[in-house]
């Protein structure tokens, strides 16, 4: 492999989810990390709209 994909982190907009995933390329082993954090239990109708496109971006 030439070059690894770029590293990406995304957020909901008012940072209610996160998700950011690395590759990283050590010893000539890539190893994924990946982070996926959700700071609310409860997710308000108003919401739904910005959680869809959160999780369209992140699959």
């Amino acid at each position: 492999m030439e070059s690894l994909p770029a590293s990406i982190a995304i957020s909901t907009p008012d940072k209610v989810c996160s998700f950011k995933h690395t590759l990283l390329d050590q010893d000539d082993k890539i190893s994924f990390q990946y982070t996926y954090k959700h700071n609310t239990r409860l997710v308000s109708a108003d919401f739904y709209g910005n959680l869809k496109e959160f999780f369209k971006k992140v699959a």
